[in-house]
């Protein structure tokens, strides 16, 4: 899902090495809740997705080594 495309659009990184920035997001894949729209975090609203369950939540997100994102419990 990253070092492919990163390959095909000639971008740096797409892995996990010792001293490489990490860019990913963590996933819990057991915690299911609904798409809410008002809760996102963009002033983009507009979603096809708004009010489905879904089966896995973004639990944090790291930018060039940096948390960026951490979702609240």
């Amino acid at each position: 899902m990253c070092v492919r495309p990163r390959e095909i659009a000639g971008l740096p990184g797409g892995n996990l090495n010792t001293g490489e920035r990490a860019d990913l997001a963590v996933l819990d894949l057991n915690l299911n809740y609904k798409i809410n729209p008002d809760k996102f975090y963009s002033m983009g609203r507009s979603t096809p997705f708004d009010g489905w369950s879904v089966d896995a939540a973004v639990m944090m997100t790291i930018y060039n080594g940096e948390i960026v994102y951490k979702r609240e419990k």
